[in-house]
């Protein structure tokens, strides 16, 4: 980037928009003409499973969900169901109750037993451990048809909605580039209002991203906000004048 280039020269023409913004408290000043993004969360997501019995179980069995990773990649947020399809048999031919696992849209994930020793479990985007207690007295073996919900939440909190300068390998909202500051932003240990280019038609060449990303990869979402960077006539880029 230049360091002289002034405002008339970055903006192409006097069609232009600016807006007046909160930018995000920075450790250093941010140069005139950086994209800014904005923060819309806070870029941290927050997830809880919650475990119920799905209705008045005949069986005093449990389902408990792991301590340490109840949630496993690749689990959508909703409620799964454990469902009894069948109770446990005793006798020579002795088996385990058996239960069945929906996820959220009812699709059918699998089957697991219910082991009395507690040591069947389930790893698959959800994590628990389910036991039958058919061994007499207060407890009582699952029966067919007892189930339980196993719940997974997602919450993030809110942001700001301050700007900042986009990186688009942040998690925050600021990936998305939003607009371009118009004079230099001085450090500040709090956010700081700032005039923001909105819309118009500006000088690709002196627009400034993080070191390493090329800017034409902000064309197309800043055209879609009505901000157009165009190159200026060179040998490299647009060549506006070919030499016989």
């Amino acid at each position: 980037m230049s360091t002289t280039i002034n405002h008339e020269q970055f903006v192409l023409d006097g069609d232009y928009q600016t807006s007046v913004q909160k930018l995000a408290a920075v450790a250093a000043a941010v140069p005139a003409f950086t994209v800014l993004g904005k923060k819309t969360n806070d870029g941290a997501v927050e997830r809880t499973a919650d475990v119920a019995k799905a209705g008045d179980n005949t069986g005093t069995g449990t389902l408990v969900a792991d301590t340490d990773d109840p949630i496993l990649e690749g689990a959508e947020d909703g409620v799964y169901l454990i469902k009894c399809k069948s109770a446990a048999t005793t006798g020579a031919d002795a088996k385990e109750a058996v239960f069945e696992v929906f996820s959220p849209d009812g699709g059918l994930m699998g089957s697991i037993n219910a082991g009395t020793d507690g040591q069947d479990v389930w790893s698959n985007r959800i994590k628990f451990t389910i036991t039958d207690k058919a061994t007499g007295g207060d407890d009582v073996a699952f029966a067919a048809g007892d189930a339980f919900t196993f719940t997974v939440t997602s919450t993030q909190a809110d942001a700001s909605g301050d700007l900042a300068a986009w990186n688009p390998d942040a998690t925050d909202g600021s990936e998305v580039p939003y607009g371009i500051l118009a004079a230099e932003a001085p450090k500040n240990e709090a956010a700081q209002y700032v005039s923001v280019y909105i819309s118009g038609r500006f000088n690709a060449d002196e627009v400034v991203v993080p070191t390493g990303v090329d800017v034409d990869t902000v064309f197309d979402a800043l055209r879609e906000k009505g901000i157009y960077l165009i190159h200026q006539a060179d040998t490299e880029r647009n060549p506006a004048v070919v030499e016989e």
